[in-house]
């Protein structure tokens, strides 16, 4: 039996909505650069002996060249970023896990979930990678910049129907092509704790 990958999206960004915690894009980026030294305690599900295995594949070295590198792009659009509202859309995460029992080269894996990141939203709206290879679930972390067509889009690139056909793309493109099968229904238990830690 093919192993389950596991796949999220979501969004960066100050808005409190139907509960959701605030983030911002600069947190993120030091989250997938490991530069939250309060995140590397024993208390944590990192393990910093590991974390030297994590890679960056792609971005600016620094959490706050990944901002500056949004920031940019903003500004080479035209927009005023002052005159942003102050819970807009700072990036759309995705995160792509890999079960520990796969038998899948993980650098192949993750370059073509990037490379598929890069088909559905732009090669120019990809901000960072990030490989981790330092917590209990092999993942991935890709932010993406909402911008579109010199517009921030926001949480609309990523709705429940674009989310709902993201799924069925990334299946069909990248995940089925490595073995790995679909995750049966909603995402529940060790899964959902799982996905849910990694992407807070």
């Amino acid at each position: 039996m093919a192993s389950e990958y596991m796949f999220a999206v979501g969004t960066i960004g100050c808005s409190t909505r139907k509960g959701r915690k605030a983030s911002t894009l600069l947190a993120a980026a030091s989250h997938n650069r490991r530069t939250i030294q309060a995140e590397l305690g024993s208390k944590g599900h990192i393990d910093p002996n590991r974390t030297a295995l994590n890679e960056t594949i792609f971005g600016p070295s620094t959490p706050q060249g990944v901002v500056a590198l949004a920031t940019s792009k903003m500004v080479e659009a035209g927009i005023d970023v002052q005159k942003l509202r102050k819970d807009y859309t700072q990036a759309i995460e995705l995160l792509f896990s890999l079960p520990s029992r796969a038998v899948v080269d993980d650098r192949k894996y993750f370059g073509r979930c990037l490379e598929w990141t890069g088909e559905r939203f732009g090669l120019t709206t990809i901000l960072s990678a990030d490989i981790h290879r330092d917590e209990s679930t092999l993942h991935c972390h890709v932010l993406v910049s909402p911008l579109v067509d010199g517009k921030m889009r926001g949480s609309a690139l990523v709705g429940r129907a674009a989310t709902a056909e993201l799924r069925d793309s990334f299946y069909r493109d990248v995940a089925k092509k490595f073995g790995l099968s679909k995750p049966t229904g909603k995402m529940t238990g060790v899964n959902r704790a799982v996905a849910s830690r990694i992407v807070l």
